[in-house]
């Protein structure tokens, strides 16, 4: 009964470990240079209002920025556009060094740790 519960820590360790890894980053290229040239999967939209929009998939069409609100495959994931005159700042993500450096210790801690569990523990008695 040990081990499920350690696989299901250690697999909810990696997950979070994961999305660690990613962190947003304002870009300070206009929003249809950097959806033309990075062609990003998503993206955070800081309007003129001060209002925080995720879009999935952006493109620019005409004078507008326009994204998914939810991922694509997600069936109530509806259309959405912003104005390319009311956007202040657009956020894309990237890898971020540190989470990066926590997935690997932390990776490596996983995979000790399992070794061990498998291995009896560490005091026999």
């Amino acid at each position: 009964m040990r081990k499920p519960l350690l696989r299901r820590r250690a697999a909810g360790l990696l997950v979070l470990q994961l999305c660690a890894c990613q962190a947003w980053r304002t870009e300070t290229a206009p929003a249809p240079e950097v959806v033309a040239r990075k062609h990003p999967a998503r993206i955070q939209v800081l309007r003129s209002d001060n209002a925080i929009v995720e879009l999935y998939a952006p493109e620019v069409v005409g004078d507008s920025l326009r994204g998914r609100r939810y991922p694509p495959e997600r069936p109530d994931s509806t259309r959405t556009a912003v104005a390319l005159a009311d956007i202040q700042a657009v956020r894309t993500t990237h890898l971020s060094g540190l989470g990066l450096t926590g997935l690997i210790v932390a990776g490596a801690a996983l995979v000790a740790t399992i070794a061990i569990a498998a291995s009896g523990g560490l005091v026999k008695y």
